[in-house]
């Protein structure tokens, strides 16, 4: 209706596949300027319609929005909108709600931001969001325009600040991340999601790119024992995303991080007897990989500098793998070790295609100088040691147990006295076996003292017993 300079638009209902909703819009033609005012009021939303994904995005919606706004022209209309906009999601598969709020009160400047806050939960866990978004006139336009935001969630802090080029497109990010936690244990407990139980931690990162192609450059991850750097593309232009990137080790002190994990196991339990449950659960529990269907990945990890990962009588100078996901398989391909003692080489790989993953893995050494390892011992000087390693796994099973089984191969370890001429060389060996079988580890002990040789011959339990 047009009357007495007023456009006025009656309340109407707008139907579609998603749901309904209640629109009033109003604009009065005032001496000075116009004046204009819009409601909104939706419910029952039908999202997953909208997203057409995963179950994680079926539930149901709500909107309500009271703006107005007053101006001589269009763009005026823009920089002075001011009011308030309220989202509302429920999560029909995990029951979790969603809460968005996005006000702008009375705008100082056409510059003036939106407010956002958002309150959600995860794991039944509460989370909150809050930050600012460019104003009115900078979402419409094709300048980008700043953006911040601040997560808290549990004992872990998040700031994101950057530009933003279009906010509806999702295009055109260029944001700094600064993600931090004084314990991944607690996340780990609440989450679980396989973080290890370490102290502090923190991730930073510069994310650019758009909804297709995320970009995380300038990767640096880092607790009080490791350092990881690198950048990782993102691509989910086609059906399964693709994950690249190249990874860095910095530092891996093995033996920090243990003594990290076992005083919070200790701290955790402080009964031995619940531990050795939890590890016997652990050996025949089902292991899932139904999330390796979902994605496509290729990472390359290395670590070239000498002292960049340190594990106890095992010093690493250099190491190299590609971490891959294709055809709803994980393989550790191309594993490259190399150290003072010797070289290692292994291919592990874990195809969950069928009903049952198929695991195969090979480990081969070169022959490795255990002498090395005795730097720090004194009766280990007296000796020359070399060890040879060459076993392998081809199983079908979904726990570590089923895998255990099927170990083959040989374990050869050489010692030489120094002294003498007295040898002593000791061999593990086990032919492959069908799953579900016992067969025990044949051990064979030849030795060389003075003139005189001996052999020992005898068996150990299956490796899952172990």
């Amino acid at each position: 209706n047009i009357k007495d300079g007023q456009l006025s638009v009656a309340p109407f209902s707008i139907e579609s596949q998603l749901g309904q909703a209640k629109v009033t819009f109003i604009l009065v033609e005032e001496q000075v300027m116009n004046v204009a005012k819009l409601e909104i009021d939706a419910k029952n939303l039908a999202l997953g319609k909208f997203y057409d994904m995963a179950s994680t995005y079926q539930g149901i919606g709500a909107l309500q929005g009271n703006l107005h706004t007053k101006g001589k022209s269009l763009s005026n209309l823009y920089a002075n909108l001011q009011g308030k906009a309220i989202g509302r999601y429920v999560n029909q598969e995990h029951k979790h709600a969603t809460k968005i709020v996005l006000t702008r009160p009375d705008p100082k400047t056409s510059a003036a931001p939106f407010d956002v806050a958002i309150d959600g939960e995860l794991q039944k866990v509460p989370y909150k969001i809050t930050g600012e978004i460019g104003g009115p006139l900078a979402l419409i336009d094709d300048q980008p325009y700043p953006a911040t935001a601040q997560l808290t969630f549990l004992n872990v802090d998040a700031k994101a600040k950057g530009t933003i080029a279009s906010l509806f497109e999702a295009k055109g990010f260029d944001i700094d991340v600064d993600a931090r936690t004084d314990n991944l244990g607690k996340l780990e407990k609440t989450l679980d999601i396989g973080l290890p139980a370490l102290k502090k931690a923190q991730v930073t990162t510069v994310f650019r790119g758009d909804y297709s192609l995320l970009k995380f450059e300038h990767i640096k991850a880092k607790t009080s024992n490791a350092r990881l750097s690198g950048n990782i593309d993102v691509d989910v232009r086609e059906n399964k995303p693709k994950i690249i990137g190249n990874l860095d080790i910095g530092q891996f002190d093995w033996a920090g991080i243990q003594k990290e994990m076992t005083r919070a196991k200790k701290a955790k339990s402080g009964k031995a007897q619940k531990n050795t449950k939890e590890k016997k659960s652990a050996l025949t529990e089902t292991l899932s990989f139904s999330a390796l269907h979902d994605f496509n990945m290729k990472i390359k990890l290395k670590a070239k500098n000498n002292g960049d990962i340190n594990i106890p009588q095992f010093p690493i100078t250099k190491l190299t793998t590609d971490l891959v996901v294709a055809n709803s398989a994980f393989s550790v391909s191309q594993l490259n070790i190399e150290s003072p003692m010797g070289s290692v080489k292994s291919d592990f790989k874990i195809d969950a295609k069928g009903k049952v993953p198929v695991v195969a893995a090979r480990l081969k050494t070169d022959d490795l100088d255990l002498e090395q390892t005795g730097a720090d011992n004194e009766e280990q000087l007296f000796w020359n040691a070399v060890a040879g390693v060459d076993l392998s796994l081809r199983t079908q099973g979904d726990s570590l147990q089923y895998w255990l089984e099927s170990i083959s191969g040989v374990v050869t370890i050489n010692y030489q006295q120094k002294q003498t001429s007295n040898i002593y060389e000791f061999q593990l060996a086990r032919q492959a076996q069908k799953v579900g079988t016992a067969t025990p580890v044949s051990v064979r002990v030849n030795s060389k003292i003075g003139e005189t040789t001996f052999l020992g011959l005898g068996s150990v339990s299956a490796p899952h017993s172990w």
